[in-house]
């Protein structure tokens, strides 16, 4: 998602946060500059006008995804941007393709999930 929004809207020194809808006021979210370098690792987060403050301060930050608009409304960021797109089979390519010519390969037979939020049961 971040790099879809690169794509669309490319600021050298700004940093782009994807972000995934996990109603009420949580997004599950990361960070990246420019070069889709991990700033934040992928959290869940719940939203508030102070969430991103400290990036906010210094950088453009461009939000996208089915969660951004929750953060839209709240935000008080005069550096916080909204990208009206969620992800492109473009960009899918562009980093497969990258990993390709690096050989950089996953154990395909064998993936690893994920979590980030811990699983919880209820015992009746």
């Amino acid at each position: 998602m971040a790099k879809t929004a690169i794509n669309f809207i490319n600021v050298p020194t700004g940093l782009y946060c994807p972000m995934i809808d996990a109603k009420r006021m949580e997004v599950f979210t990361a960070l990246y500059d420019n070069q889709l370098q991990e700033l934040m690792p992928p959290s869940a987060m719940v939203l508030d006008e102070n969430s991103f403050k400290e990036y906010l301060g210094s950088f453009k930050v461009g939000f996208c995804g089915s969660g951004s608009n929750k953060f839209q409304n709240i935000s008080r960021g005069e550096k916080a941007y909204f990208i009206g797109t969620n992800i492109s089979s473009e960009s899918i390519a562009e980093i497969s393709w990258k990993k390709y010519e690096r050989n950089d390969f996953h154990n395909i037979p064998y993936p690893q999930a994920l979590y980030i939020k811990d699983f919880y049961t209820i015992v009746r």
